[in-house]
C-alpha cells in the first residue's frame, strides 16, 4: 500500500531523498532521541489536553505508522507518554491530522533536501480555519545518514508555542 504523504504528493514524492520515502512510503516502526520544548503554563496545559507531552526534554522516541483505511494511524512514544493521531486525506492533496476534537490540515511540499508539512488550517469538528486564523506551525524533515531528521511545531493564537519537538529517527 502507498502511505499517505506519497498518495497527497503525487509524482513529486519519487523526488525525495530515500529515507524520506521509506519513512512515508508503507509505514512501520522507527525510533531515536527527541527534544521536546514547551510553551507558557496555559499552552502547557493544552498540550496535556489535546494528548501532547506538556513537559521538556530529551527522551528515547518511536514513531509507529500503521495504513487505517484510506489513511494512517501515527503512534508517537515520547519516553513513557504514548501520542496517537489519525492522518487522512484531504482535499487537493492536503492531508487531515485528527487529534481529538482538533483537526489539522496540512500540505505536504517538497524543498531542497526534505519534506515540508506545512499547516494551511486547523479548527474544531469540521470547522477548520485559515492558518492564519488558525494558528502556527508544521514539520520539517530532512535526511541524516540512513535516518531522518524531523522538527515539528505548534503555535496557537494568543497562546504562542504549544510544543516544539526536535530530533532524529531510523528505521527499527
Amino acid at each position: 500500500m502507498t502511505g499517505l504523504i506519497a498518495r497527497g504528493m503525487g509524482p513529486a514524492f519519487d523526488g525525495l531523498p530515500a529515507p524520506l520515502r521509506a519513512l512515508h512510503g508503507a509505514g512501520g516502526l522507527w525510533r531515536g532521541t527527541v527534544t521536546v520544548e514547551t510553551g507558557r503554563a496555559v499552552a502547557r496545559r493544552l498540550a496535556l489536553a489535546i494528548g501532547l507531552p506538556s513537559e521538556a526534554g530529551t527522551v528515547p522516541f518511536s514513531l509507529e505508522i500503521q495504513p487505517d483505511g484510506t489513511g494512517e494511524v501515527w503512534t508517537r512514544r515520547f519516553g513513557p507518554h504514548v501520542f496517537r493521531s489519525y492522518l487522512g486525506p484531504g482535499p487537493d492533496g492536503t492531508v487531515l491530522e485528527r487529534i481529538g476534537a482538533l483537526r489539522v490540515r496540512m500540505r505536504p511540499e517538497p524543498v531542497p533536501g526534505g519534506l515540508h508539512l506545512r499547516i494551511v488550517g486547523a479548527g474544531l469538528g469540521a470547522v477548520i480555519a485559515p492558518a492564519w486564523l488558525a494558528g502556527r506551525g508544521g514539520g520539517m524533515e530532512t535526511v541524516e545518514g540512513d535516518g531522518v531528521r524531523f522538527d515539528v511545531s505548534g503555535r496557537a493564537p494568543g497562546l504562542g508555542r504549544v510544543i516544539r519537538y526536535h530530533g532524529t529517527l531510523a528505521p527499527a
